[in-house]
């Protein structure tokens, strides 16, 4: 199945914050759970265009509701 353009450029952003945290080369394996969850805390409150510019927590909450 084809990755819509759209969703490729999300993970393209995505897997470049990860890089940023996670240097090359070193397995995810060695990060402390305070570690994995201050870099999900992260790209989970950043606001995105492709969301309206909500955070993937706000629309996840708003889901939760309905």
């Amino acid at each position: 199945m084809p990755i819509h353009h759209m969703n490729a450029a999300v993970m393209r952003t995505v897997t470049g914050f990860y890089d940023v945290f996670i240097p090359k080369g070193q397995a995810i394996e060695e990060l402390s759970d305070h570690k994995l969850i201050q870099i999900n805390w992260y790209l989970n409150s950043r606001p995105l265009k492709c969301l309206n510019w909500h955070t993937p927590i706000e629309i996840f909450l708003l889901n939760l509701r309905h």
